[in-house]
C-alpha cells in the first residue's frame, strides 16, 4: 500500500510541469480567441456604417426622324431613329456616421464611367439642426434636380433644368437648415451655398454662384419652396449682347455693347416649386409644378449655361511676315436673355394598385422678347447680331404609364410630344419632327 501511495506522488510531481503548461496554453488560445472575437466585432461594427445602393435604366427609345437632337437622353445619331441604352447604370456608396456622412456614387453606361456624387455631410453636435455638406452635389434649386431620376415620374427633367442645370450637380459648399420633428419646425428647411457654376467640369473662371431655397410642406399633402440663383461666367472678350431693337421689316435682332474689360454673363433665376397629393376613391393623385424665371447669359448657338470657355469655330491665319499659319478658336461674347420656363406633373396612382399615369408639360422659352416669326434673317447687313435657333421656345407634352412589378423593378412606357414655335429661320419654318417614345426597365437595389 505505501509502495503504491510512494509511486503515485512521484508520477504527480513529474507530470505536474506538464500540466501546468498545458493551462497556460489554454489560456493563450482563450485569451487570442477572445481578440479575435473582438476585432471581428469592430469590423463588424464599421461595415455597418457602410451602405450600398443603385439603380439600372435600360430603354429601347424610337424618333419620329433619323438624326433628330433631343432632350429625350441625348441626340440621335445621324442615321439612327432608334436605339437601345443604358440611360443609367448608378453605383452609391453612404459612410455614415454619428454626425457625418460621406457619399460617392457613379454612372456606369455603355459611354463609359463617369463620376456623379463625391461629398460629405456634418451636422452639429448639439441641436442636430444645420448641416454643412461640401464637395460635388445637386444645386439646392427647386424640386425636379434634387429629386432622384430612380423616382421621377418621367425619363428625363424639364427642358429648362437640362439647359440652365446641364448634369445637375456642381462642386461646392451648402449650409442647410433642416431642424428635426421633434423641434416643432420639421415643416420648414432651407439650403444655401457658394458653387462654381460650370457643372461636373472644372471651373475656368474666379465667379463663383451664389444659390438659395426655402420651402415649406405639410407632409406627403403638400410642400411650397421658393429658389433663388445669382452668379456670373467670363467671357473672353469686351464685346457682349444685351438689348433687342426691331428692323424695318419686322424682325428682333440684338444690339451690340462693349466694355472696357472682359464681360461676365450674368445668371439671375427665381423660381418657385410647389405639389398637392389628394386621396380619393379611385386612388391618389398629385400635382407637382414649377415656375423659372430670370436673366441667362448664353451665346449666339445656345443658352446651355457653359463648362467652359465659349469658343467660336477656328480660323486659320498666316502671319504676314513669316508666313507661319496658326489655328485660333476665337472666344464666342455673351448674349442674355429674359427667360422664363417651367413644369406641371399630374400623376395618379390607380386605387391602390402598382399602376400609375402619367402627364407632364414643361415649357422653355429662352428669350421673352421675341415670338416666331420675328425669330430668322435680316442679313448681313449692320453690326447686329440675328436671332438663332438659340431663342426658339419649346412646349413637350409627355404620357406615361409606370408599372411598379415590386419594390424593385418597374416599366415605364412614355411618349413626349415635342413642339416649337414656327420662325423665319431655315429649317424652323414649321413643326420639328422629334417626338419620342420610350419604353424603360429599372431595376433598383
Amino acid at each position: 500500500m505505501n509502495r503504491i501511495f510512494i509511486l503515485t506522488a512521484i508520477i504527480a510531481v513529474l507530470l505536474w510541469p506538464a500540466g501546468m503548461k498545458v493551462n497556460a496554453q489554454d489560456d493563450k488560445t482563450a485569451d487570442s480567441l477572445f481578440k479575435s472575437i473582438a476585432r471581428t466585432d469592430e469590423t463588424i461594427r464599421l461595415l455597418k456604417k457602410i451602405q450600398f445602393s443603385g439603380y439600372l435604366q435600360t430603354q429601347f427609345q424610337v424618333a419620329e426622324k433619323e438624326g433628330i437632337k433631343s432632350f429625350a437622353g441625348g441626340d440621335f445619331p445621324e442615321n439612327s431613329d432608334s436605339r437601345f441604352m443604358i440611360r443609367r447604370g448608378r453605383v452609391k456608396m453612404t459612410w455614415s456616421g454619428n454626425l457625418s456622412k460621406f457619399v460617392t456614387q457613379i454612372d456606369i453606361t455603355e459611354k463609359g464611367i463617369a463620376p456623379k456624387d463625391v461629398y460629405f455631410q456634418l451636422t452639429d453636435p448639439w441641436i442636430r439642426t444645420f448641416v454643412i455638406t461640401a464637395g460635388l452635389f445637386n444645386r439646392p434649386f427647386g424640386n425636379e434636380i434634387t429629386m432622384s431620376s430612380s423616382v421621377r415620374e418621367s425619363p428625363e427633367r424639364a427642358r429648362v433644368y437640362q439647359t440652365l442645370f446641364p448634369g445637375e450637380r456642381d462642386a461646392g459648399i451648402m449650409l442647410s437648415v433642416h431642424p428635426g420633428s421633434r423641434s416643432g419646425l420639421s415643416w420648414f428647411k432651407a439650403d444655401a451655398g457658394f458653387f462654381n457654376g460650370t457643372g461636373i467640369a472644372s471651373d475656368f473662371d474666379s465667379h463663383k454662384d451664389f444659390i438659395g431655397r426655402v420651402s415649406v410642406s405639410k407632409g406627403n399633402a403638400w410642400t411650397l419652396g421658393l429658389s433663388y440663383y445669382n452668379g456670373r461666367w467670363q467671357s473672353g472678350t469686351e464685346k457682349y449682347f444685351k438689348d433687342l431693337t426691331t428692323t424695318d421689316d419686322g424682325f428682333r435682332v440684338f444690339l451690340p455693347d462693349s466694355t472696357g474689360s472682359l464681360y461676365s454673363g450674368r445668371r439671375i433665376y427665381y423660381g418657385m416649386n410647389g405639389q398637392v397629393s389628394v386621396k380619393t376613391v379611385l386612388g391618389t393623385t398629385l400635382v407637382r409644378g414649377e415656375y423659372l424665371t430670370g436673366l441667362h447669359g448664353g451665346t449666339s448657338e445656345t443658352t446651355v449655361s457653359p463648362s467652359s470657355l465659349p469658343k467660336d469655330k477656328a480660323v486659320s491665319k498666316a502671319d504676314p511676315v513669316t508666313g507661319i499659319v496658326t489655328t485660333v478658336a476665337p472666344p464666342l461674347p455673351a448674349m442674355e436673355r429674359p427667360f422664363a420656363g417651367g413644369l406641371v406633373y399630374v400623376v395618379h396612382t390607380i386605387l391602390q394598385t402598382k399602376h400609375q399615369l402619367v402627364f407632364k408639360y414643361d415649357v422653355y422659352d429662352p428669350d421673352t422678347r421675341a415670338r416666331g416669326k420675328e425669330i430668322g434673317k435680316p442679313a448681313g447687313t449692320g453690326t447686329f447680331a440675328t436671332l438663332s435657333p438659340a431663342d426658339i421656345r419649346y412646349d413637350t407634352y409627355g404620357f406615361g404609364y409606370i408599372f411598379h412589378y415590386d419594390t424593385n423593378l418597374k416599366m415605364m412606357l412614355y411618349y413626349d410630344i415635342v413642339r416649337n414655335e414656327k420662325t423665319a429661320l431655315s429649317g424652323y419654318t414649321g413643326d420639328l419632327n422629334d417626338n419620342v417614345l420610350t419604353i424603360r426597365l429599372q431595376y433598383t437595389f
